[in-house]
C-alpha cells in the first residue's frame, strides 16, 4: 500500500523500498494481504492479473505489481518467474491463500512436471508394469501435499 507514500518516486518498489528497513519508503509502503478488495474489485484485479499472465506468455505461474487508482487497475510489471524464496511476495501470497512455502514449492515443481514430455501419465501411474520404468525416468517426485 503506497497511499500514505506522498512523493511518486518513492512509491516505486526500489531494492531500497524492497530490502532495506532503514529506508523511509520501506518503513512507509504497507503490505495489505489480501488487499483490502471489494469482491467487484477482486474479481476485476483477477481478470486483470490473468491478463497480464497470459500476455507475457507466462506458463504455470508469474507475480504481477498492480495499483489502483479511481477504481481502475493498472499493471506495473508482470514477471514470469518472480523470487520464491521463503519470505518474498510469492511465498507471502501463498502464505494468505492457506498454502505452507512447502505446498507452494510442491505445486510449482508439480505444474512443470506435467508439461515434461517423460513424466508419467495419471493412466500410467495406475499399470504396476510401468513402476520399474517411470522410477528410472524419474530423478524426483514432490508430493502435493508436501510442506
Amino acid at each position: 500500500d503506497v497511499s500514505t507514500v506522498r512523493e511518486g518516486r518513492e512509491r516505486l518498489g526500489t531494492y531500497e523500498a524492497k530490502f532495506d528497513p532503514e529506508a523511509r519508503h520501506y518503513r512507509e509502503i504497507g503490505l495489505r494481504l489480501p488487499a483490502t478488495l471489494t469482491k467487484a474489485e477482486q474479481r476485476k484485479i483477477e481478470r486483470v492479473a490473468i491478463a497480464a499472465h497470459r500476455a507475457m506468455g507466462s506458463r504455470d505461474y508469474s507475480r504481477s505489481d498492480i495499483r489502483m487508482r479511481d477504481g481502475e487497475f493498472y499493471v506495473l510489471e508482470s514477471n514470469p518467474n518472480p523470487d520464491i524464496c521463503d519470505d518474498a511476495s510469492m511465498a507471502c501470497s501463498a502464505d494468505a491463500m492457506g498454502w505452507g512455502y512447502g505446498e507452494m514449492l510442491s505445486r510449482l515443481v508439480n505444474m512443470a512436471a506435467v508439461r515434461h514430455p517423460i513424466w508419467p501419465k495419471a493412466d500410467e501411474m495406475a499399470a504396476p508394469e510401468t513402476v520399474g520404468a517411470r522410477a528410472r525416468r524419474t530423478s524426483v517426485a514432490v508430493p502435493a501435499s508436501a510442506g
